[in-house]
């Protein structure tokens, strides 16, 4: 009931912060390279993960991230040496997270 109370806007910023509780768990002994976790909060934050249920969150992300890290290596590999994200590269990004989340099938 509370939830009906709130306003759109809240109820997004809600349901997004939950996505990030779903994303920031990590299995233990087995912690995240930062640029995978740059990456998954980039998506996260700006909104990229909002159709996602959030009981499919986890897999997402990790599908999504070897998509980087397979097929994109290159970007990922930049981004790891020069521990930044340029322009450029978050260009790439977007559009690579963009369509990854139109075609994903859960």
């Amino acid at each position: 009931q509370f939830g009906s109370d709130l306003d759109e806007a809240t109820q997004r910023q809600l349901n997004r912060g939950s996505r990030l509780v779903e994303l920031l768990k990590q299995g233990q002994y087995s912690p995240m390279d930062v640029i995978d976790q740059s990456v998954s909060i980039f998506a996260a934050t700006k909104g990229y993960f909002d159709s996602i249920p959030v009981n499919k969150i986890q897999q997402v992300e990790k599908d999504l991230l070897a998509v980087l890290n397979s097929r994109h290596s290159d970007m990922m590999n930049t981004m790891r040496k020069e521990m930044q994200m340029s322009a450029e590269n978050e260009a790439k990004l977007v559009e690579i997270i963009k369509n990854f989340v139109v075609s994903y099938k859960a």
